[in-house]
Parts: C-alpha cells; sequence; structure tokens
C-alpha cells in the first residue's frame, strides 16, 4: 500500500503539494471543473468531504502517479466507491451466521497452525542437536566426539549427494528419513537397524547386495499380502541389478 509521507489532513497536504508544484488554487480548480473557491475550501477545512473522483484528477493533475492515488487518498480516509462497495459486502458478510464451510474453514487453519507450531518446536530441537554435534567446544569424550565426527562426515556426504545426484539423493535421504521416523516406535525395527548397520554392508559385492534386496523384496511382498484384505496388493518385483 503506498502512503504518502505525511500525518496531517488532506487539506494541508492539498496546500503543501500544490505550492511544491507551483499551482494556483484558481487554476486547479478549474482543471478539474470545479469553482474557483473550490480548492481552498477544501485546504482552509470547510470542506472536510470533498468527493472521491475530484480528489483523484486533483491529484493526478499535481503529478501524484495514478497507480497510487487510491492508496493516497484511502491514508486521509477517502474511499473509491468500489472500496466503500466492498466494505459494505464485508460489513453485511460479518453480521451473517458462520456457515458450516465457515467451520470447516477455521478448522482448516487451526490444525494448520498446530502443525506449524509442531513444526517449529521439531526445527528448534533439530537446530539443538546441531549446535551440540557441531560446536567444537563440546565435551571431550572420545566416544562422544567419534560419534559427532560420524554426523559430520554423514552430512558431508549428504550435501554432496545432493549437489552431485539430486533425485538418488532425494530418494535416499527421504527414504532414511521415513525408517528414522519409525524407529522411536518401533522396537523390532530398532533392533534390525542396529543389526544391519553394525555389519559390513559395504564389504558386499553385486551380487551379495542384489540377494539381500530380493530377500527384503519377498519379505515385503509377504507382508503386503497378508495385510492386503482386499484389490490386489502392490508387490515389487525382483530385480537384477543395482
Amino acid at each position: 500500500m503506498y502512503r504518502p509521507n505525511f500525518d496531517g489532513d488532506i487539506g494541508e497536504y492539498l496546500h503543501l503539494l500544490r505550492r511544491s508544484k507551483k499551482v494556483n488554487s484558481t487554476d486547479l480548480s478549474k482543471a478539474v471543473g470545479k469553482s474557483a473557491a473550490y480548492i481552498s475550501q477544501i485546504e482552509n477545512g470547510r470542506n472536510k468531504n470533498p468527493d472521491y473522483k475530484t480528489m483523484y484528477e486533483i491529484l493526478k493533475h499535481l503529478g501524484i502517479e495514478e497507480n497510487k492515488i487510491e492508496d493516497y487518498l484511502l491514508h486521509f480516509y477517502i474511499k473509491s466507491p468500489e472500496r466503500e462497495a466492498w466494505e459494505e459486502k464485508q460489513a453485511i458478510l460479518a453480521m451473517q451466521p458462520p456457515t458450516e464451510e465457515d467451520f470447516e474453514e477455521w478448522q482448516k487453519q487451526a490444525e494448520f497452525h498446530e502443525e506449524q507450531e509442531k513444526q517449529d518446536i521439531h526445527d528448534g530441537k533439530v537446530d539443538q542437536v546441531f549446535k551440540k554435534y557441531f560446536d567444537e567446544t563440546s565435551e571431550d569424550d572420545l566416544v562422544y566426539d567419534m560419534i559427532k565426527e560420524n554426523i559430520k562426515h554423514m552430512v558431508y556426504v549428504f550435501d554432496d549427494m545432493v549437489e552431485h545426484d539430486l533425485n538418488n539423493a532425494f530418494d535416499l535421504i527421504t527414504g532414511l528419513g521415513k525408517v528414522f521416523d519409525e524407529v522411536p516406535t518401533n522396537e523390532n525395527l530398532y533392533k534390525f537397524m542396529i543389526k544391519l548397520f553394525s555389519t559390513k554392508v559395504p564389504s558386499l559385492d553385486e551380487k551379495g547386495m542384489l540377494k539381500v534386496l530380493n530377500t527384503l523384496y519377498e519379505e515385503l511382498n509377504r507382508v503386503e499380502t497378508e495385510r492386503t484384505k482386499f484389490g490386489k496388493p502392490q508387490l515389487r518385483q525382483p530385480i537384477k541389478e543395482l
């Protein structure tokens, strides 16, 4: 919204603007199709409610950009007919009892703000964790330092993957995120992840990795089939290469 840098009333503003443009009140009145005394009446406070259309033409004649004029006049509580009609419509709507759609919209907004608040709390905790592990002045403990260095290295690798292989990095990081979301409430998954990552997985060759993946697919298909009560389960096909 455009606002003139002025705290007085419309008469005072018009007087200063007109004088700065070196336009006399009589010529300005004639230019907007009014009597010779019209501008003086506004500037002297005798006409406190000049009509919008005339004021628009006055400011336009005095060099105010047209895209700013409506906002300038609103600053002095001089409203366009369209603005007055909109405000009247809003006032009428405000007096109406809320509809079912209103309640649904309010519920959605409440849920959105609740989720946003949870996310803000989560983000704050994440920031605290990062500060803990990336603060070089943290406690001096060998195990703690090893964990800290591994976390730093993982962040570095993830960042490097994102920079050079965005699509696959997205799939990998998102997948790991989903797993770790489940870990706090799934004890078996937690134990499985410990055993999986405590083994020498990188020592597997492609044949071994394919066998592990296809075995995993078989078990996922089994669980999917057992849990599907109707319709066709979504089964994963065995893969022949990485």
